[in-house]
């Protein structure tokens, strides 16, 4: 939805058993959430040198996935100019260490803390 409404076009970096065309560029993340590891796969043939890309996903927790995809993408030779996310876990350490690389982040929702089973959001 992102990519349509902008009109750009969509990389899809495929995880767990992923299967690309070669080549490719993969890394080896931990997944907390799922136990063990994640591998992340990213075919080269559809991101150039030339391209400037914006990394979307759901959560930002730790930044392990997002982290990734920008060194993925950096690797390809393309430009990463943001990385945004649906929710944000802020009491997590994810949206530094993305800063950290120098890649903005965005956030639609921002969950301060979790407090007897609900979600304390940042207020605007």
């Amino acid at each position: 939805m992102v990519a349509q409404a902008l009109d750009v076009a969509l990389v899809y970096a495929k995880k767990y058993a992923p299967q690309v065309e070669s080549p490719a560029i993969a890394r080896v993340i931990p997944s907390p959430t799922k136990g063990g590891e994640t591998k992340l796969v990213l075919s080269q043939r559809y991101i150039v040198p030339t391209d400037r890309v914006v990394i979307v996903d759901d959560f930002l927790s730790n930044g392990r996935t997002a982290v990734a995809l920008i060194e993925m993408a950096r690797e390809a030779g393309a430009e990463v100019l943001c990385a945004s996310f649906i929710v944000e876990k802020r009491f997590k350490r994810g949206h530094a260490v993305i800063e950290a690389l120098g890649v903005p982040v965005c956030t639609l929702a921002q969950v301060e803390a979790l407090e007897n089973g609900h979600a304390r959001l940042t207020q605007p």
